[in-house]
């Protein structure tokens, strides 16, 4: 188990809220008719997941289309009226105090995943670890899945990506639809996934432990302990 005191604070900065009114005018349609409008503004409510006494509020300016999470990258669109928020979904961002009341300095939508993820940090690292199918059930990505399992002291199976035996997918079946993948599809390679799931943990034992498990990499010379060392100082 590693120490999870710099990922928590990290994830603390981040405000989880669930949407409780859009608000939408006509003449703001730039074009489209029905679910394909697209509207040039936007605003909404929303309500504290943690802290339910917590009203804020949030316009289209402020959407982040892209969020790192470590190693892993969350992404939601706003194309059109189909994609934007609906009461209900869960949004995460940074906020802060204005003049009328609490709104989110810049926002993504579909957070439950990330939301997810943050509770678990909480649970008994077992329980999550062995309950594979219902950690991905509600991480819903390859990414977060393996940032999980990692930070939680699972670095076989993201070093298994790198050979020939790789651990069975908890819930993708492969081409045959028969039988689950074998490993993971992930945005970058085992090495930098390890190195920056390290970085936001601000924790080097972490890839250190990695780098054992895997033995000489192409991308040594690139992802060194003592490159980590110096960017977490």
């Amino acid at each position: 188990m590693f120490d999870l005191t710099a990922l928590r604070g990290e994830m603390k900065h981040l405000t989880f809220a669930r949407v409780t009114k859009m608000a939408y005018n006509e003449k703001h349609v730039l074009h489209g008719e029905r679910n394909d409008k697209v509207y040039s503004h936007f605003c909404g409510f929303s309500r504290c997941m943690a802290q339910s006494e917590r009203s804020i509020w949030f316009k289209k300016d402020g959407h982040f289309a892209q969020v790192y999470v470590g190693p892993a990258m969350h992404t939601s669109s706003l194309g059109k009226f189909s994609e934007y928020p609906r009461v209900g979904s869960v949004i995460m961002g940074v906020t802060a105090k204005a003049p009328k009341g609490e709104v989110f300095l810049w926002w993504t939508q579909d957070a439950r995943p990330l939301f997810e993820f943050v509770q678990l940090l909480e649970e008994a690292p077992a329980r999550v670890l062995r309950q594979s199918s219902r950690t991905f059930s509600k991480l819903r990505s390859d990414d977060l899945y393996l940032f999980c399992r990692f930070v939680l002291g699972d670095v076989k199976t993201l070093a298994e990506q790198l050979g020939e035996h790789k651990t069975r997918h908890p819930v993708h079946k492969d081409d045959t639809g028969y039988q689950r993948q074998k490993g993971f599809r992930l945005r970058c390679h085992p090495v930098p996934f390890a190195f920056y799931a390290a970085l936001m943990c601000r924790n080097g034992d972490m890839f250190a432990a990695f780098l054992s498990e895997i033995g000489d990499t192409d991308q040594a010379d690139v992802y060194t302990v003592e490159r980590l060392a110096n960017m977490i100082q």
